[in-house]
């Protein structure tokens, strides 16, 4: 809930995040925070559902979600491969118009979800 707070070290080359509830706050700090990293990481999503507005509190948070969103789209994304495994729309438009290179989609479900924002993703050089 709320802001990411994991400390990742330096050295992390995959993260994978299985059947989790989280805010759209929470994953949009993560993703920051891989991007920071100077070289290629894996991030891979099975089952991420984001909590709802009152569940996560988010009108109590000081970071608006349209800054991070400005923050996550401005940074380089480019070393992240992003894998996603049974997504939502609201994860697919939280990778609307971000500079990921990799996105790779393991069902039918997920490439349909994500057709509505792949024409955003300028920077895609491979589609799974």
């Amino acid at each position: 809930m709320g802001r990411c707070e994991l400390y990742l070290p330096n050295s992390l080359q995959c993260i994978s995040l299985q059947n989790v509830e989280c805010s759209s706050e929470w994953l949009y700090g993560l993703l920051i925070k891989l991007s920071s990293l100077d070289h290629p990481v894996t991030c891979m999503m099975w089952d991420v559902v984001f909590q709802s507005t009152e569940i996560s509190n988010e009108d109590d948070s000081h970071i608006h979600i349209s800054d991070m969103r400005s923050k996550l789209c401005s940074s380089g994304m480019s070393n992240i491969k992003t894998l996603v495994v049974n997504g939502n729309i609201g994860l697919f438009e939280l990778l609307r118009e971000t500079s990921t290179r990799i996105l790779s989609l393991r069902t039918a479900e997920c490439a349909s979800l994500a057709s509505a924002i792949l024409h955003t993703l300028n920077r895609l050089t491979k589609l799974f």
